[in-house]
């Protein structure tokens, strides 16, 4: 069987190595970036099989980022995990078409039991 990849894109350095190795020892293939601007450079040549994404980014916010992934007929049905520590996530995540949301800070089981029912 195939490794999922999922991409991650976090601007926590300690935050996004964390999600990574979780990920990593779950036997999921993972991409992990600081930048929005690094995950639009990594779809125009990749399909993760999940993007893990931040509200709050430096160069764009999230939720921004899913509505231009949902636009994109390349990415569209590429499912989205938003999450950020703000008390809005779930309105913002519904409004941005993601398909799930996680509020900072979240337990592990809870990323893991995320990511596997959209991964299976």
């Amino acid at each position: 069987m195939q490794q999922k990849k999922i991409l991650v894109c976090e601007d926590d350095a300690d935050l996004r190595e964390l999600i990574s190795m979780i990920l990593s020892l779950q036997n999921y293939q993972v991409i992990a970036v600081e930048y929005a601007r690094d995950v639009y450079k990594i779809l125009a040549n990749q399909t993760p099989d999940l993007i893990l994404l931040d509200l709050w980014l430096p160069d764009e916010n999230g939720d921004i980022i899913i509505k231009k992934i949902r636009q994109d007929e390349k990415t569209r049905h590429i499912p989205v995990i938003l999450f950020s520590a703000d008390a809005r996530i779930r309105e913002i995540a519904e409004q941005a078409q993601a398909d799930r949301y996680l509020t900072k800070p979240f337990e592990i089981e809870e990323l893991e039991e995320n990511v596997w029912a959209l991964l299976n």
